[in-house]
């Protein structure tokens, strides 16, 4: 991968740099998605969260104004010098998270953002751009959350979804394409296990421009009826309340 030097030391900051980089460069996915944060402008900070605290207060950039209240995680995490903008917008992302430009603005925005879990987390640019709009998204799924550019742009658009019971044993993964999910409460607890539930099973995929309009796709697959993949291809459920409460029990 040819990177600039600050994506660099995303991998020089890891516990294991070349399993890190391995990971990366066996995943086509992964690949293309450190390609295009290459070429990013803005800096791009790597460390703790009291190392890239400092490095956001020294570069005078809007990241992490807060301090602690603002940023928060365990281990490494690397995020753009424009991203994590609000208050608790970053608190307790899970380790190795990246968040590029214009990414997880808005107060509790990435809150808790696939919390407890050991997959990647990647925020696209200007992804996750409202008052808790990936709000505990992925919580304790234990799989990949890809949240591509210009997703969840409203308040509560991505809230919830995917969430998994504490120590179910999940493996599922979350993937969101690119302008999608960008209404208020657009996929809101999509996918994600009730109250007392048990579901553990079943990825989330939300293609580019998809679910785009008020609570187009809110509810769709939540509760236990459903522990398969959930799909939205592109460009579908763009009216409002378009795709709420589908593939839950006997809707749609």
């Amino acid at each position: 991968i040819t990177a600039k030097e600050d994506l660099q030391n995303f991998f020089a900051c890891q516990d294991d740099p070349q399993q890190a980089f391995d990971d990366v460069q066996n995943d086509p996915g992964l690949l293309s998605l450190f390609i295009a944060a290459s070429a990013t402008a803005p800096a791009i900070f790597s460390g703790t969260a009291a190392d890239v605290i400092a490095q956001c207060r020294a570069a005078n950039a809007a990241c992490c104004a807060g301090g602690y209240d603002d940023c928060f995680w365990e281990g490494i995490s690397s995020i753009a010098a424009t991203a994590c903008s609000g208050d608790r917008s970053c608190v307790d992302l899970p380790e190795s998270s990246i968040v590029m430009d214009g990414g997880c603005v808005g107060d509790d925005s990435c809150r808790y953002l696939n919390y407890a879990s050991d997959g990647l987390t990647f925020v696209g640019i200007d992804a996750c751009t409202g008052i808790g709009s990936c709000n505990s998204t992925g919580t304790f799924s234990d799989g990949d959350v890809q949240i591509l550019s210009g997703s969840c742009t409203a308040p509560d658009a991505c809230k919830y979804i995917g969430n998994r019971p504490e120590n179910g044993g999940s493996t599922s993964a979350i993937f969101i394409g690119t302008n999608a999910c960008t209404a208020g409460s657009a996929c809101y607890l999509v996918h994600s296990y009730a109250d007392g539930g048990s579901k553990t099973t079943g990825d989330v995929i939300i293609g580019n421009n998809a679910c785009t309009d008020t609570e187009s796709c809110n509810q769709a697959g939540y509760g236990d009826d459903l522990v398969v993949d959930l799909e939205f291809q592109a460009g579908i459920c763009t009216a409002p309340d378009a795709c709420e409460y589908c593939a839950q029990g006997d809707y749609c």
